[in-house]
């Protein structure tokens, strides 16, 4: 065999590969856009009907009134209810240092406290509720009054968070005076 007939062959076995290496590259990089593309869209919802299954549009989830009611009382509970269950699931950082400051002074002076949510209103990222205190000292109870608005921030749902609803700062609301 010739040294010339040789080097063409390994010149065309290298070109071949560079080739396959150049499409396999901009196939990867194809697949890499495709997935990023199909990760960011909206999940496709898929209805059983009496003609068959058929897909529907997809959309975005969107709490319903109801759905951010029911997260806001679960985020009134777990900053005041001193029986809370996990309550760093719904309250920011901010909150749950006021709250473990709160139940640590509460449970040295032999106290709990927990309330009662008597009516919630909201608005976009804001709601005022009006709740019940209750405070108990042994088989010693008292109740205040308390109207107070909220501010509280979306976070990445989960499944202990399916409203994806974090409490960020409570403040007292004052009842303004009429002169």
């Amino acid at each position: 065999m010739k040294f010339s007939l040789s080097v063409d062959a390994l010149s065309k076995e290298n070109s071949f590969l560079k080739m396959m290496t150049r499409t396999l590259f901009g196939l990867m990089f194809f697949l890499i856009v495709l997935i990023f593309y199909l990760a960011t869209r909206d999940p496709i919802l898929i209805q059983s009907n009496s003609r068959g299954r058929e897909i529907v549009k997809p959309v975005s989830f969107v709490p319903s009134l109801e759905d951010t009611k029911y997260a806001v009382r679960l985020m009134l509970e777990a900053r005041f209810n001193s029986e809370a269950v996990s309550p760093d699931l719904y309250l920011s950082e901010k909150q749950i240092d006021l709250r473990k400051s709160e139940q640590v002074e509460l449970k040295n002076k032999n106290m709990s406290q927990t309330i009662v949510v008597r009516e919630i209103k909201i608005s976009r990222d804001e709601a005022t509720a009006e709740i019940d205190r209750v405070i108990s000292v042994g088989d010693l109870r008292s109740a205040f009054k308390a109207k107070l608005k909220l501010l509280f921030e979306t976070t990445e749902p989960n499944e202990l968070n399916p409203y994806g609803l974090v409490l960020s700062l409570v403040e007292l609301d004052k009842p303004e005076v009429k002169k």
